[in-house]
Parts: structure tokens; sequence; C-alpha cells
């Protein structure tokens, strides 16, 4: 006797499916909350997979959804259980973030609780009812027969599950967050663009922030996944990526790939003419936004636009370095060429070591390395030492003031040829007063793999500010990139007469 095979139905099929992928579950969902069909960009995908990542590890702990190396190559190394993202309005964050995961995380298991903040109450009702709308779709209740809403318990804000899960609605400076403990914190638009105009109210959001991550039910597991434009260099996100240090993955991606912020930055390939989304993002749509044509009557500033379209937390007008010149990699050395590096010694151990390295050749100046680094001497001096040996460096200054004097004697007794220099007078104006050459260096990209320290000092020098010190209070690399301009204009001045 033949044995019946019983095939599963197609909605069982789909229902594995929205399982196993949030992708496809937005996807699938898609029509019951969205009017207008579906249009894909890579970054859709992409912020599902990271999100996905997150709560597959922590909440569900199973492992990723995705192959090793998917989008770029340490995706899968280290998933850290809190998640910064900054882009631009109309990238679906909200649609994800607030829609369709909540709803997605009942699929899988409806005992969870979640806690959904947003800055605007009308958004957080808004994104509420969304996903309550999935939930009680004929779709959902086909896909996942087992999920109920309690009708007791059912309200726009607040919701629980038959099976003992709730669904928070909050806004960042609700009271409503007290008492109640999650499995999972999403931040949508935790601050907005004139909140962060505003040194109170933007104080006050920062304390929302903060009265969330007291809301996690297990410190050690529940995750925090913050979506957010990036408003100023004190914003929450800002905040956000400072205090949770180390546990956190940082992602950025910026209408236009102008001032080298995208991040991770292997992410550059899926852009289009430099455009994170060239069809709802277009350069027309970009510029109407600019032109306020889209929103109101008048023209938004190009701080505006920078912070919030391409996510630069500090306005360019008040840079120090505006115009700083990109390559993918040095010119081809034709044996003429000269090698120099700079070295600003850390003057105390929360300073640091700072060692830009240049070359140059064909008449222009490269900056192609970096040691930017906290470690104390018996890592900086070997490294150092094997820079200038790797790189063939053959002028290689140190700064003598505080310890540097130190520092040279200890590397010439260890072979490396390298002379000191004395500092003299005020160091902000020095860096001030040089900066405006700067757009003569052509600045080598980082691979973010093999020279962590260089992309992590070619940052801090690209949102130095005009007025002021730096947000961590540091100018080592800006101090010695400035004795490397200073040496270049006094004994190659010509370099710097090239158009």
């Amino acid at each position: 006797m033949t044995k019946q095979i019983i095939l599963p139905k197609i909605h069982e099929v789909k229902a594995e499916l929205c399982k196993r992928r949030l992708f496809y579950f937005l996807k699938e969902f898609w029509s019951v909350i969205i009017n207008n069909p579906y249009e894909d960009n890579f970054n859709i995908e992409y912020f599902c997979d990271e999100i996905q990542l997150v709560i597959d590890k922590y909440v569900f702990e199973r492992p990723p959804h995705i192959q090793a190396g998917k989008w770029y190559p340490t995706i899968l190394d280290d998933i850290k259980k809190n998640l910064v993202g900054n882009m631009p309005p109309g990238t679906t964050k909200s649609t994800i973030l607030s829609r369709a995961v909540p709803a997605w995380v009942w699929c899988i298991d409806d005992s969870k609780s979640i806690m959904s903040n947003t800055i605007s109450a009308s958004n957080a009702s808004g994104f509420a009812k969304d996903s309550l709308d999935i939930i009680k779709s004929d779709k959902y209740r086909l896909y996942f027969p087992t999920v109920r809403v309690r009708r007791d318990v059912s309200a726009k804000t607040y919701y629980e599950s038959e099976n003992g899960g709730i669904r928070y609605s909050v806004t960042t400076n609700s009271k409503s967050k007290t008492g109640k403990h999650v499995d999972l914190i999403t931040d949508d638009d935790a601050m907005d663009y004139s909140t962060a105009q505003s040194p109170a109210e933007a104080a006050e959001c920062i304390e929302g922030f903060k009265a969330l991550q007291s809301r996690k039910k297990d410190k050690r597991k529940t995750p925090y996944i913050l979506f957010m434009q990036r408003l100023s260099t004190k914003d929450t996100a800002g905040h956000a990526l400072k205090v949770l240090k180390d546990d956190v993955r940082h992602l950025c991606l910026p209408a236009e790939d102008i001032y080298q912020n995208i991040n991770p930055p292997e992410l550059r390939a899926y852009y289009i003419d430099g455009l994170l989304d060239p069809k709802r993002l277009s350069r027309k749509v970009l510029a109407d936004q600019r032109a306020g044509l889209l929103d109101d009557n008048k023209p938004i500033s190009d701080v505006a636009y920078n912070i919030q379209y391409n996510q630069i937390a500090q306005s360019v007008d008040g840079l120090l370095y505006p115009e700083l010149n990109f390559v993918d990699a040095l010119p081809p050395r034709r044996g003429d060429e000269i090698r120099l590096s700079f070295t600003d010694v850390a003057d105390t151990g929360a300073d640091y070591f700072a060692t830009p390295f240049f070359e140059i050749n064909a008449g222009k100046m490269y900056w192609f390395d970096s040691i930017y680094t906290q470690e104390g001497s018996s890592v900086t001096s070997p490294l150092l030492k094997r820079k200038i040996q790797e790189h063939g460096s053959i002028i290689n200054k140190m700064e003598t003031n505080n310890q540097g004097s130190v520092y040279v004697t200890l590397l010439q007794n260890m072979g490396v040829h390298v002379e000191g220099y004395y500092s003299s007078g005020n160091k902000d104006h020095r860096i001030t007063s040089f900066a405006q050459f700067m757009s003569k260096v052509y600045i080598v990209r980082a691979n973010p793999v093999t020279q962590p320290q260089h992309n992590q000092a070619v940052k801090h020098l690209q949102a130095y500010p005009k007025i002021g010190k730096a947000e961590d209070g540091h100018d080592d690399i800006e101090d010695a990139v400035t004795e490397f301009i200073r040496y270049m204009y006094v004994n190659y001045k010509y370099l710097f007469e090239i158009s």
C-alpha cells in the first residue's frame, strides 16, 4: 500500500518563510498597511537583516538567518545587542521597525513583550494601530492562527496577546514607561530636528533614552534598536553611541555619498550614482526637499538638509576641514616619491598616540595610513617602528613637548630614524591657521578591516569643529596633521600652489 504524502498548504509554506525572514514578512504584509505597491531598494532588505540578526540572537536565541559576508565581510562577527541606525526620511525605517517588527516577533513567539518608542504621540498611536491591523488581518490569522489579541486588553497604544505578550507604544518624554519591563525595545525617531536644536528639549530626550534602558527585562539580553536621522552632535543617537560604547553596532546610510560617512563603508557599493535610493530619493526629490517644495513654501537651510538627509551631525559650515579630498588608492610609485610621518605623543593616558603617514608623489600630497590609539609605549613604540619600516618612511618627526623627548630617545635606541621637533605657541591657533591647506592633501580611504585606526583618525578630523573642541576633547590627530602641513609649507611651498 502506497503511503500518502501530505504536502503543506501554500499559506503554511508562506507562514514558515515569514518566521524565517523579517524581510519576507514585510513584503507579505505590506499591502495590509501601505496603499502604494512595494518598491524595492537595497536598504530595505539590509535594514531588515541587521534588525533580525539582533532579535534572532538575543530574543529568540537562534542562529543567524543569512550567510556570512552577505552585505559586508564582518556582518556575522560579534553581533551586538544594541543597534543604532542613522538614515534619511523616506527609507521605510518606520514601516520596518515600528509597524512590521512587533507583528513579526509575535508570529514567532507571542509571549514576548515589546516597547516601541518615538518622539511623536500621533506616530506612536499610528504605528501601534498599523501593527494591530496586521495582527488582526485575515491573512495573519490564516498564517498564524494561534496568535490572538485579548479582547479585554486591546487599546490603541497597549495590547496583549492571549499568550502573555504585550505591545507598549510610548513617547520619548512620557512617563508611561515606568514599571514595564520588556524583551525588546525599539526606538524610532527618538528626537526630531526642532527638538534637537533646543538644548533643554534635547536634554529631556536624553533622559527619555535613559528611562528606556531601565525597561530591559534582562540587561544582558534585551536588545535596544534605535533608528533616526542624525540631528546634532548631542542627539539621542550620539548619546547612545557614547554610552553603549563597545556594545552597539552603528549603521549610517546618508541619502548622498558625499561626506564619506557611510557605515559600514562596504555599502557604498550599493549606491547608484552616489545615491542611496535613486527612485524615492532621486536628485530631483532631494533638490525639491532642499527648496521646500514638498513640505512647505520655504527652503530648508543647508545645515538642516545635511543633518536630516546626509546624516552630518554637525554642519559642514561649522567644520574646520570642510573641503576634504578622498581617493581610493595611492598613485603608482615611480621611484622618486617621499614618505613621511609626524607623531603627536599622548600627553596623558587619556590622549591618543597619533601618527599620520604621508606620501609625496608626482607633486601631490597623500595621507594613506595612521596610528591612532590610546595604548601605552609598550605597544606604540614597536608599532611605530614596524609601520615606518613597512612604509619606507624616510622623514619621521615626533613632537618633543611633554613626554615626546622620551619617545624620541626610545625609538632612536630601537634603531628607528626619528627626529624630534618642539611645538611652540598656541596649539588651537596653529591648527586653525593651517587648516585651510588641508584641501591640498588627498586622503586615501581606509580599509575598515585592515586599517581601523586610519579610519578612526580620518573620521575624527572630518568632524573637528571650526569653533571650540571636538566632542571627545581630543586634538591629537589634528595636531599631527598640522605639523605635516606646516613642514611641507615651509620646505615645499610650491605644492600648495598647484590647482
